[in-house]
């Protein structure tokens, strides 16, 4: 009888592990990283201003106090967040936000609220 019960103990043990290993991706299928947009993303939002999307996708990013000054495209210089507002969501292959650490050891200082980096359908990729 105990070894019915020994069995029973690791059996549900073992289930208990295999469903706390299982991905909790959303129910689309797009696992989201709190810190990148892709494409696939900002479909449902095809018809916005990439800020708006980023507002409703990454609202933590366009914190009032907080918001990035600073967006780069496609690699370029650093620009002012004007630039969002100017992007359409269909024309962005990805979007990523990067703490001001991140963005100061990547593009050096002035970076006190974080960098956003995009990369549009026209720059050919990379990420």
């Amino acid at each position: 009888m105990r070894r019915i019960g020994m069995r029973l103990v690791i059996a549900a043990s073992i289930i208990m592990l295999a469903q706390a290993c299982v991905s909790t991706g959303s129910s689309n299928g797009i696992r989201r990283d709190p810190d990148l947009i892709v494409a696939e993303e900002l479909a449902n939002h095809s018809t916005m201003m990439l800020l708006d999307a980023i507002r409703q996708l990454r609202p933590r990013w366009i914190n009032l106090r907080s918001i990035p000054q600073s967006v780069v495209v496609d690699g370029g210089a650093a620009q002012s967040k004007a630039i969002l507002e100017t992007l359409g969501a269909d024309q962005v292959r990805w979007v990523r936000f990067h703490s001001p650490a991140d963005a100061t050891m990547r593009w050096g200082i002035g970076f006190q609220n974080g960098l956003i980096e995009v990369s549009t359908m026209g720059s050919g990729g990379g990420g």
